[in-house]
């Protein structure tokens, strides 16, 4: 049976890689949306949602990208196999 006072829940800067080459700090997940109104005829009106990296930059710039654009280079995945 599982201990809840052994869960430690923190925040950590991930290093990555942006669009292939551009090193950059990874912050935490967000969701973002907008509305969207149609203008042809045939689009849809709607709110779109979506989930997107924090992402800091060497500059100092903040972005948001992607998910497909970011790729972790920690090897963190590598302690769970």
């Amino acid at each position: 049976m599982s201990n809840f006072m052994d869960i430690t829940v923190k925040k950590e800067i991930r290093p990555c890689i942006v669009d292939g080459s551009t090193p950059a700090l990874f912050h935490c997940w967000s969701e973002e949306s907008y509305i969207h109104i149609a203008v042809l005829k045939e689009d849809v009106s709607g709110v779109v949602k979506g989930t997107v990296g924090i992402l800091e930059f060497k500059d100092g710039h903040i972005e948001k990208r992607k998910p497909e654009d970011i790729q972790f280079t920690d090897k963190l995945f590598s302690q769970y196999i």
